[in-house]
């Protein structure tokens, strides 16, 4: 528009007159105002010169398929400052003469920038010191550091972001100068099945489960959320938003062996901006949690504790239908049955698949059954009833996690480094709190998402009759149907079927669903899960896999040929779709691993996770195993560890039998066995 054109023109003719009068004499304190000066106009010209009254109204349909739900207040305000950010490390960049890692190490620019630009402000944590429950945001878990691992906070990140211009644009670019492929054409190379059209190769030992708790309890632990229209509604990065700053979308090549020149472009939203360094210092775009980190049940209770549509307060419960479901009020699609309804959880990924779905019905239930022993066995009100229940649900998902789960996807020797088994009996007194328990950056966008390649092609009914009835996995996408239909009669014979059935390995094949036509729009578009992988690490600054190497401290290749952890085959095909060895990018070169002895997972991967899980334990100033006001008594430490996820199961589903490890299929080792023969949680530790 010509209104910004010709102020932007005397914006540039200001500055270069600022750079060539710039002398000596000229203070680090008048640089930085003139930088941020400068950023607040540049954020201010983003916007058109003149008002219209063409604004786009929020569409139903288009809701239905919306990954990330409208942005808070707080997300909004988040977003602005972390645009303003950027914009003002630009201009410093630009007036200074100095990269931003050399004002990151400027005392002078530190100090000059805290001067004047830093809005942080103290919180205080008197009243939660002594408090028995944890904050429902998770603020004040660490009374030194009071927003470590909270909500909104920033993922904290283990390396420095590789940004191309070391602030926010993505790279792009590979060590010999030329351009990265896109992660599609990556993506078609990787991780598509040697026969497209037929199965990933299942894994012989493990059930579904185990994809299906890494999902519901890393979504406990981070949601990222990402740019969004002026409505809240996602952008449409391939079409009317294109020129969005947060647009990114991933070209699809004419040739690509899916599309055939029928879809070209993927939308795709770059993760809202947030400060680095609290805003009170020169530094990069960083990413936010909208969730806590810590695993605490917030994927069932959300993230405050007065939501009445969660609550039912008069008696410590948590809202259901008459028929024991999740009450109505997500965010879902009902394309199968009009008269189904869309679940309301405490996370709003709870229908993404029917078997997430599932697990959410199957906790909430526990949480219910727990409230109503409590208030028999005690004369607590229903505050208390709720926040003791709260407690004891979240001590059980953490116990599961590091006793039944991560044994099944970590090595020993990873398990052992990083000091995650637990103990038999008595306290764990080794929390610390200069522990930092955040989510890390490189676990959420790229280590974590190796589940992706566990994704079975199709889910469904397992009758105890042992006759099945399978749904694709497309056609489940988003749809709680398989969960609520029927008044969830059906719903022990999806958890039968996610139990006896097995998990797909976890290597570089991705399911031809998932790549293809997992999700589709209003518009006919779909998205490919792996390309949008790439993608995320690029968005979010993560480095090359080969820097996560020396992170960990394993061999670091310098050339395709020195990838000792990969097979040869997988050697060639990363020589084919990169030009150099440092050039892969972390998740491509993480999920293609050969496993550790006694893992599902390569060397990377079980050191980063390692590592997050060791943050989680030991950064958690309310972990179970704690002693203290937050903590258990000895005889509710030793009943809280003789839970399985099989007697949760139990405790609330007509199953029948079931086997006692859920995380494995049945076999000779792990047998069915009757659910009555399987031992409940033992509440008497809690009678008054």
């Amino acid at each position: 528009m010509v209104c910004s054109t010709f102020w932007k023109y005397l914006l540039f003719l200001q500055d270069f007159l600022f750079v060539v009068m710039t002398t000596d004499s000229v203070s680090v304190d008048d640089i930085v105002a003139k930088a941020i000066d400068n950023g607040y106009r540049n954020v201010r010209f983003e916007r058109p010169c003149y008002d219209t009254d063409d604004q786009k109204l929020p569409s139903d349909e288009k809701q239905l398929f919306s990954f990330i739900r409208k942005q808070s207040v707080n997300e909004e305000r988040i977003s602005n400052e972390g645009r303003l950010y950027i914009e003002i490390n630009k201009e410093l960049v630009k007036l200074s003469g100095k990269d931003i890692h050399q004002l990151v190490r400027s005392k002078a620019y530190r100090d000059a920038f805290a001067r004047q630009f830093c809005r942080h402000t103290s919180l205080r944590c008197s009243g939660s010191f002594r408090s028995p429950y944890r904050t429902a945001d998770g603020r004040c878990n660490n009374i030194r550091y009071p927003t470590l691992g909270s909500r909104g906070a920033i993922q904290s990140r283990y390396l420095p972001p590789k940004y191309e211009d070391g602030i926010t644009t993505p790279r792009s670019i590979s060590g010999t100068g030329k351009p990265l492929l896109s992660p599609r054409v990556i993506s078609n190379e990787i991780f598509q099945t040697p026969h497209p059209g037929k199965p990933t190769p299942k894994d012989q030992k493990l059930s579904l489960m185990t994809f299906s708790w890494g999902q519901f309890m890393i979504h406990d632990v981070v949601l990222t959320p990402v740019s969004t229209d002026e409505n809240g509604e996602d952008l449409d990065c391939c079409d009317e938003d294109a020129d969005h700053v947060d647009c990114l979308p991933i070209r699809i090549p004419l040739i690509d062996p899916h599309f055939q020149g029928r879809q070209t472009c993927m939308s795709f939203s770059r993760s809202i901006p947030a400060e680095s360094y609290d805003g009170c210092a020169p530094g990069h775009r960083e990413q936010i949690n909208r969730l806590t980190s810590f695993i605490d049940g917030g994927t069932l209770y959300g993230d405050s504790l007065l939501s009445h549509a969660l609550l039912n307060a008069p008696n410590g419960l948590l809202n259901t239908t008459k028929y024991n479901l999740l009450p109505p009020g997500g965010v879902c699609k009902t394309f199968t049955n009009n008269r189904d309804h869309c679940p309301l959880a405490g996370d709003e990924r709870v229908s993404e698949n029917p078997a997430l779905g599932g697990m959410h019905v199957i906790w909430v239930r526990q949480h219910n059954h727990i409230a109503q022993r409590l208030a028999k066995i005690t004369s607590w009100s229903s505050y208390k009833i709720f926040q003791e229940t709260r407690k004891i649900i979240g001590a059980m998902l953490q116990f599961i996690t590091y006793k039944h789960y991560l044994p099944k996807i970590l090595s020993p020797k990873t398990l052992a480094r990083r000091k995650l088994s637990l103990r038999e009996s008595g306290y764990e007194s080794r929390y610390d709190q200069e522990t930092d328990p955040s989510v890390k950056n490189v676990v959420a966008s790229a280590v974590f998402r190796f589940g992706h390649s566990q994704i079975p092609p199709e889910l469904g009914y397992l009758f105890r009759d042992m006759t099945s009835r399978t749904f694709r996995l497309e056609d489940t996408f988003l749809d709680p149907h398989l969960v609520v239909t029927q008044r969830g009669v059906y719903l022990p014979d999806l958890v039968r079927f996610v139990l006896r059935n097995s998990s797909r390995l976890v290597d570089r094949q991705i399911e031809s669903a998932v790549r293809n036509t997992l999700f589709i729009d209003q518009k006919g578009l779909s998205f490919d899960l792996g390309a949008f992988n790439i993608q995320r690490g690029r968005d979010h600054g993560l480095p090359p896999y080969a820097e996560w190497r020396k992170h960990c401290g394993l061999n670091v290749p310098s050339t395709f040929g020195q990838l000792v952890d990969h097979d040869i085959h997988t050697r060639e095909k990363l020589s084919n779709v990169y030009e150099l060895v440092t050039d892969i990018d972390v998740f491509v070169g993480g999920i293609s691993e050969l496993p550790e002895e006694g893992s599902i997972l390569g060397p990377l991967f079980n050191c980063l996770i390692g590592k997050q899980f060791h943050d989680l334990k030991f950064g958690d100033r309310y972990w179970f195993e704690n002693p203290g006001i937050g903590g258990f008594t000895t005889n509710q430490l030793k009943a809280i560890r003789s839970v399985t996820l099989a007697s949760v199961i139990c405790s609330v589903l007509d199953v029948g039998e079931i086997q006692k490890d859920a995380f494995e299929i049945p076999h000779k080792g792990n047998p069915l066995v009757s659910c009555k023969k399987i031992p409940k949680l033992d509440l008497d530790p809690w009678k008054e």
